[in-house]
């Protein structure tokens, strides 16, 4: 869709040209399609840079995203090795248990 703006926007300022051409005679209808020519001009930029920090600010927001998901899997994952390492130490500890009352 953007793409049909600016080639809408384009072409209309290519359009607008002819009014710098000698086909124009009067110098004030010169000048006021030179504001007129500023104007699109104005818009074709404003439009893409808003279209540019909106994209750039959605890939941050994004990208936040991904680092608290990495963090919170990460800790996750941490939590369930100590979790992992503290049942190995009391499997380990009722078996030296039973073996010491064996003895």
């Amino acid at each position: 869709m953007l793409y049909l703006l600016n080639e809408y926007l384009y072409l209309t300022c290519a359009f607008l040209m002819l009014g710098f051409t000698a086909y124009t005679v009067q110098p004030e209808t010169r000048y006021d399609n030179g504001w007129v020519y500023t104007g699109f001009l104005g818009a074709i930029l404003a439009v893409n840079v808003f279209i540019m920090l909106f994209d750039v600010c959605i890939s941050a927001k994004t990208a936040l995203k991904r680092c608290k998901l990495r963090k919170q899997a990460e800790v996750a994952r941490e939590k369930r090795q100590v979790e992992a390492a503290q049942h190995r130490n009391q499997i380990l500890a009722e078996q030296r248990k039973k073996k010491a009352e064996q003895d």
